[in-house]
């Protein structure tokens, strides 16, 4: 059986049903019948009536929609972030792997809490947070990924926010010192800056050989970059290489400034953060991009490493495995320093088991990409309270609300011809009322027809099992007794007939109808607008949209328990403070040691330009 995510419950309600009119005394008996409207439904094909009562139950979305991802919109407070929560417990509970990116450091521990609830080991849970004086290792620059590859996503990320008129050569001078640094161990973002300021650090490396398990790809796009130095970058003036230089020295100062950035984005000792193995093993990321402690830039600059790293992470799998599930929070605000990754993902990611919850509070804040992406590839999509603005562009997604009932239907006799409705009769058991043939044939048409006829039958029906006679109303399907049913009706305008089963028919003049319509005030734009906290619009694929009221999801309770797991989750994968700022100065003293060492700038590069050259290498 396939597993479900329960939402909440279905809140709908009843659409009313039409005001039937009669313009002619012959019709009036009958505008009020349950027979009448279903003929006027069944001949002439106009909804008179209404058996669908409003949709109820729970909203349950089946788990393979989340792997096509998830759109949550609203309002501060509206409800996105319990919607959330519960989507995430409840997957994490069926051996998801979850990348959160957030803000609030109250929802990173409740992810940590429903990773302990869901099993998952504390070492397979990596948090990283500028507020738990224990930073994760992570250098992405040896993710596993093609140097070249990553460099160049590290090098949009980094000079996303640059100011106008950096340029391409900004661009390239970046992307070929990360790639230089890269493609040796235990170099990162930080050597990448430093090689760029030294120029002794710079003929270092290029005089070091690589290691031998570098592939040949990666040989390559390192060649590309030494020449870059030897031939382009050498022979430009102090003022060009200080003028390409000086932006990303302040661009990567968002990095190196605090402990936390510097120890995730520099590490050198193994990956606490291996995106990899999400996809073979149920794991936890969880990143506080914290703004307040990292600064606006910092916090945007690692949601968008993180979300580009995974994206490019997936694409290098082999298609089994996973799912990965990616939580971004208010996914704009990164928007433009991941570089359309976020669209990427929604549209390309679930070939690949790569699937985001994205919740977003202004679609007017997000690109033309991001918003399209939204509104049209999620397979679930949640809409809570909008403004006026925003729930236009939610309703522009939603299908049209179905046509609503006429609100009157006028009536006239047609007097050329009659129309008729026949009823089944039923004992007071419910089973049809059967008499044997020669019974039945001795009761002439006078004895079978109005009064006279209900009389005859009863008669005939005592002592028999059928003390009570009823009829089901065409409308309401519930049954009601013979005679109050045909209160109202002159004699000529019902019979009996039979006698297996028994039979009650109403004859009634054939209408003509006129039908009014009035203005209906149900729209999804207006709905949105108007929607209760906790309530919300659900849309998912092979579901009509509905209203919903929400789970009342508790808020997590992160007690002496789950803090125990998050400290063995941070000494397992991360290092205090205090270890970082060490660790950056060893590396900075080992860089700034280099202008020391008297090695000819030219020989150094004339030496790797040569062995570049020659194509043994490869």
């Amino acid at each position: 059986m396939d597993r479900t995510v329960t939402l909440g419950t279905f809140i709908e309600e009843d659409l009313s049903v039409p005001l039937m009119c009669a313009d002619d005394g012959s019709m009036s008996p009958h505008t009020r019948r349950g027979y009448l409207r279903r003929y006027v439904e069944r001949e002439l094909g106009v909804p008179a009536a209404h058996d669908r009562p409003g949709r109820r139950g729970e909203a349950r979305i089946a788990e393979k929609l989340f792997r096509k991802s998830m759109l949550i919109a609203g309002a501060i407070g509206s409800g996105k972030s319990r919607t959330i929560a519960a989507v995430a417990k409840s997957l994490m509970l069926a051996g998801w792997s979850v990348v959160r990116v957030e803000p609030k450091l109250s929802a990173i521990k409740e992810t940590v809490l429903y990773a302990m609830e869901a099993g998952v080991p504390p070492e397979r849970v990596v948090v990283a947070s500028p507020r738990l004086n224990s930073t994760p290792a992570w250098n992405p620059m040896s993710a596993g990924l093609p140097v070249a590859q990553q460099a160049k996503s590290v090098t949009d990320i980094i000079l996303a926010a640059a100011i106008s008129g950096a340029g391409q050569r900004m661009e390239h001078v970046l992307t070929s010192a990360l790639i230089v640094a890269g493609s040796h161990p235990g170099m990162s973002v930080m050597e990448a800056v430093r090689l760029l300021q030294h120029p002794a650090f710079l003929d270092r490396l290029l005089s070091t050989p690589l290691p031998s398990a570098t592939s040949a790809a990666d040989r390559l796009a390192y060649s590309e970059a030494a020449n870059f130095f030897a031939h382009d970058f050498s022979g430009w003036s102090k003022g060009e290489r200080a003028g390409a230089v000086a932006p990303i020295v302040t661009r990567t100062a968002e990095i190196l400034r605090t402990p936390f950035t510097l120890g995730m984005l520099c590490a050198q000792r193994k990956n606490d953060v291996d995106m990899a193995t999400l996809w073979r093993q149920q794991g936890v990321l969880a990143f506080h991009v914290d703004p307040a402690t990292v600064g606006n830039a910092g916090a945007r600059l690692l949601a968008g490493l993180v979300a580009t790293t995974l994206l490019r992470t997936a694409m290098a799998q082999d298609g089994t495995g996973g799912p990965v599930l990616l939580i971004l929070d208010e996914a704009w605000s990164a928007e433009r320093f991941m570089a359309g990754t976020i669209a990427e993902i929604i549209a390309i990611g679930r070939g690949m088991g790569l699937t985001t919850i994205v919740a977003i509070q202004h679609f007017g804040q997000a690109s033309e990409a991001l918003r399209a992406a939204v509104l049209s590839q999620p397979a679930v999509s949640v809409f809570f309270r909008l403004g006026a603005e925003n729930a236009r562009t939610a309703a522009s997604a939603l299908p049209p609300l179905p046509e609503p009932p006429p609100a009157r239907i006028r009536m006239t006799a047609d007097k050329s011809a009659r129309a008729w409705w026949t009823h089944v009769l039923l004992d007071q058991a419910g089973f049809p009322l059967m008499f044997s043939k020669p019974a039945f044939s001795k009761l002439t048409a006078y004895d079978l027809r109005g009064a006279r006829g209900i009389e005859t039958l009863y008669r005939l029906a005592e002592g028999t099992v059928a003390q009570r006679i009823y009829v089901r109303d065409p409308e309401t399907n519930l049954p009601v007794e013979v005679r109050r049913y045909v209160q109202g009706l002159t004699d000529g305008d019902y019979h009996l007939t039979g006698p297996s089963p028994v039979g009650l028919t109403v004859e009634f003049p054939k209408p003509k109808i006129t039908i009014e319509r009035g203005v209906s005030s149900r729209s999804w734009e207006r709905t949105l607008v108007e929607l209760e906290p906790r309530h919300a619009v659900v849309r998912a694929e092979g579901m009509e949209p509905g209203v919903v009221r929400v789970l009342d999801f508790p808020d997590a309770v992160f007690g002496a328990q789950a803090e125990a797991y998050l400290r063995k989750s941070l000494d397992a994968n991360g290092a205090p403070d205090e270890e970082v700022v060490a660790m950056a100065a060893r590396r900075s003293a080992a860089v700034e040691g280099c202008d020391t060492v008297q090695q000819p700038a030219a020989a150094a590069l004339k030496e790797r330009r040569e062995e570049y050259d020659d194509e043994s290498i490869f």
